[in-house]
C-alpha cells in the first residue's frame, strides 16, 4: 500500500476500531492489519462474544461506529470516507436486534416483519426505527469521547500502522495497561462470580 494518503485513512479508520475495542473489552484485537496484497482495505479481527449480554452488544455497536468516528476527529467531517458503509450496516443491524430482536429497548416484546400465516409477534417494526437511531447516536458520541480521552495512545496506533502495516496484540496490552492473560476468555462475563455474590447476599 505505497499511496500514503491510502495508508492515513486506513490506518485512522482501523485504528479507532481496535483502540475502543481494547478498551471496552480489556483485550487487544486478534489483529489489525492495513496492508494485505490481495485486499484494498484494511480489518481488525476480534474474539467471538459466546454470550451476548446487553452490555457488550452496545459495547460492539462502539467498536463499530469506531472508524468512522476516528476519521471525523482526525480529518473533519467533510472528509469523511465511504469506508464507514459496512460498519454503519452492521452498527445498525446489531442495534436492531438489541431493540427488536433482545428486547434491550423500551419494549420487551419480539418485533419483527410476520413471514408466516398465523404467525404471533409484534410486528410494529416502524415505531422502533427511532429508539434504533438514537441507540447508534448514544454510541457513536460514546466512541468519539473514548477517542478523545484516548489520543495519545491512538496516534502511536495510528502511526505504528502507517510504518509496518500491522499492529501486534502485545504492543496494544502495554500501551493500554491489559493484563497478560486475557481476563475473560472469548470476552464473556464472570458470570459464575456474579452467580456467587449474588447467593452471597442471599444468604
Amino acid at each position: 500500500r505505497p499511496d500514503p494518503d491510502m495508508r492515513a485513512v486506513l490506518a485512522v479508520h482501523e485504528a479507532g476500531h481496535g483502540l475502543i475495542y481494547a478498551l471496552l473489552f480489556k483485550q487487544p484485537p486478534l489483529e489489525i492489519r492495513i496492508n494485505m496484497a490481495t485486499f484494498s482495505g484494511g480489518y481488525n479481527s476480534f474474539n467471538a462474544l459466546k454470550v451476548k449480554t446487553r452490555s457488550n452488544l452496545l459495547d460492539a455497536v462502539c467498536v463499530a461506529l469506531g472508524g468512522r468516528a476516528a476519521e471525523e476527529m482526525v480529518f473533519g467531517k467533510d472528509s469523511l470516507s465511504s469506508g464507514s458503509e459496512c460498519d454503519l450496516k452492521l452498527a445498525t443491524q446489531q442495534m436492531a436486534a438489541f431493540i427488536r430482536h433482545a428486547a434491550f429497548g423500551e419494549r420487551i416484546s419480539h418485533v419483527d416483519v410476520s413471514t408466516e400465516a398465523g404467525e404471533n409477534i409484534n410486528t410494529d417494526v416502524a415505531s422502533t426505527n427511532p429508539e434504533i437511531e438514537a441507540g447508534l447516536q448514544k454510541q457513536y458520541e460514546r466512541a468519539q469521547g473514548l477517542l478523545v480521552a484516548n489520543k495519545a495512545i491512538y496516534l502511536q496506533m495510528v502511526n505504528e500502522l502507517i510504518k509496518m502495516g500491522q499492529l501486534e496484540p502485545q504492543q496494544i496490552r502495554e500501551w493500554l495497561g491489559l493484563p497478560q492473560q486475557q481476563a475473560h476468555k472469548d470476552a464473556l462475563e464472570p458470570f459464575e462470580a456474579r452467580l456467587r455474590e449474588f447467593e452471597r447476599r442471599a444468604a
